[in-house]
């Protein structure tokens, strides 16, 4: 399967869950023609959530990878470690159930998380255009710090004109045992 073809199936996969905004112009995320909003970027990490082997993937800090080259005289073995960018896995006062970075030059410094931020109650949030790499991080612990200081309400569905231009989003989250 070519990019140009992977990136079809990740559009028609978008079509498939339910996802009317986003479209994509190839499988890095690098593309401009990537396209979302909020919601359904927060609607792709609750799916991608519920497939335990990229959760986990997406809740690991850091893994190391071991490979072997070559056969016989000339094999040779090493490790790569790799880091997540998702500052949040490396120390957090919430529980992070997964999330993903990204940074693009139109879409700027991007962040979805799913976390518990209180007594048990889980949100995915999306920030979207942030304004320097630590500013995703700094805008979730502010928010999950005020809805950690606010009781637990239901939080109302935005309308569909609301969904189009919301900068970011915050939506109740809960994973497929719950």
């Amino acid at each position: 399967l070519d990019a140009r073809a992977f990136a079809a199936a990740m559009s028609d996969k978008a079509v498939e869950i339910g996802l009317k905004h986003t479209h994509f112009g190839d499988p890095t995320g690098l593309d401009p023609r990537n396209q979302s909003t909020p919601r359904e970027i927060v609607a792709m990490l609750r799916h991608a959530l519920k497939n335990k082997v990229l959760a986990d993937i997406m809740a690991t800090a850091e893994y190391t990878a071991k490979y072997t080259l070559g056969k016989g005289e000339k094999q040779r073995s090493g490790e790569v470690l790799y880091h997540s960018t998702d500052r949040l896995l490396k120390g957090s006062p919430y529980k992070i159930y997964g999330g993903k970075t990204g940074y693009t030059d139109e879409a700027k410094y991007c962040f979805v998380v799913a976390a518990q931020v209180d007594h048990g109650r889980r949100v995915a949030m999306g920030f979207l255009n942030g304004g320097g790499e630590l500013t995703r991080f700094a805008d979730f612990r502010r928010v999950a710090a005020w809805l950690k200081s606010q009781p637990p309400p239901a939080l109302a569905r935005p309308s569909t004109e609301a969904e189009a231009v919301e900068p970011a989003g915050a939506v109740p989250y809960k994973d497929s045992e719950t």
